[in-house]
Order: structure tokens, then C-alpha cells, then sequence
């Protein structure tokens, strides 16, 4: 049932990355992920990445994370700011 669930997830910070985890871990089949930061160091010790991702996209780096535990959920990246494309 939840391979056929697809989720949006705004921000991936500390918060954000945990919840894409476990949602990944609890099967969701598709994650839209959207955030247009890079990981830094301030955020980086309560941040599901670790410090081999500073300075790369926070998308990336959480897919990567994503597919590193070998979980089967599919990531839809964007890295546009949300508001600036929610103007148009």
C-alpha cells in the first residue's frame, strides 16, 4: 500500500531529511523532494547527511543517502525555490 503513496517534502534540514528517511524506510513509493540550499555546517550535526556532503545540494545528498540504505523508493528532485515557483 504505501509503494503506491507519493509524498512532497519542502526543506530538507534536519527535519526534513529525517522525514524522507522514514518515509523512505516505511516504503513510500515516490518522494518529491524540494530544496534549493546546500548542507553546511551549522546544520550538519542533527542532519541525516554527514561531513563528506558539505557544500553539496541537500538533494542530492539525501538521495544519496537514500540509496545507499538500498531502500526502493523513487526520488523526484527539484531545486527551484518553491515560492519563486509558486508565483509564477
Amino acid at each position: 500500500e504505501m509503494k503506491e503513496k507519493s509524498i512532497v517534502i519542502v526543506g530538507l534540514g534536519s527535519g526534513g531529511s529525517s522525514i524522507a528517511m522514514e518515509l523512505a524506510a516505511a516504503g513510500v513509493g515516490t518522494l518529491h523532494l524540494f530544496d534549493k540550499d546546500r548542507l553546511n555546517s551549522v546544520n550538519l550535526f542533527r542532519h541525516i547527511c554527514g561531513v563528506r556532503d558539505l557544500g553539496r545540494k541537500k538533494i542530492d545528498a539525501v538521495e544519496d543517502v537514500i540509496k545507499e540504505h538500498s531502500l526502493p523508493t523513487s526520488i523526484k528532485k527539484c531545486e527551484n525555490d518553491i515560492m519563486s515557483t509558486l508565483k509564477n
